[in-house]
């Protein structure tokens, strides 16, 4: 079962980077991003309704970057709350956005400087060696 959950949480992270990236490549910048500063933190609500096409705000052709399921914590399954995209453990994915565009992030746990626009990765609270899951590796 956990190497399931592994499984699911590697390829939810590397579909959220391939999303963010392909998000760049149309509208010429990045997502989540004020003014020139990097952006860490969850994979909120506001981030996965601007890849899935519902906040035309911010995707104002509606483009499906990501398609995402509702998360089914009973069943051990990844997907979407109301706070954001969360992994089959039930803790919200992490995301680092190159927001300064000097192509250097501060990812992961512990925290690694990686030369990249984007990096995605799951911080499980329990068995974290084990569990833990990034869109870099």
């Amino acid at each position: 079962m956990d190497s399931a959950r592994r499984t699911q949480a590697k390829n939810d992270v590397v579909q959220i980077a391939t999303a963010v990236t392909a998000y760049e490549t149309e509208y010429g910048k990045l997502p989540g991003v004020t003014g020139s500063a990097d952006f860490s933190g969850p994979v909120n609500s506001a981030l996965v309704q601007t890849l899935t096409g519902q906040n035309t705000t911010n995707n104002p052709r509606a483009i499906v970057f990501i398609e995402v399921q509702e998360a089914k914590p009973a069943a051990k399954r990844s997907g979407t709350n109301g706070s954001g995209f969360i992994d089959p453990w039930g803790n919200p994915y992490q995301i680092a956005i190159d927001g300064s565009y000097d192509n250097t992030i501060s990812a992961g746990n512990p925290s690694e400087s990686l030369r990249k626009k984007v990096a995605v990765w799951s911080n499980p609270t329990e068995k974290a060696n084990r569990r833990a899951v990034s869109s870099w590796k």
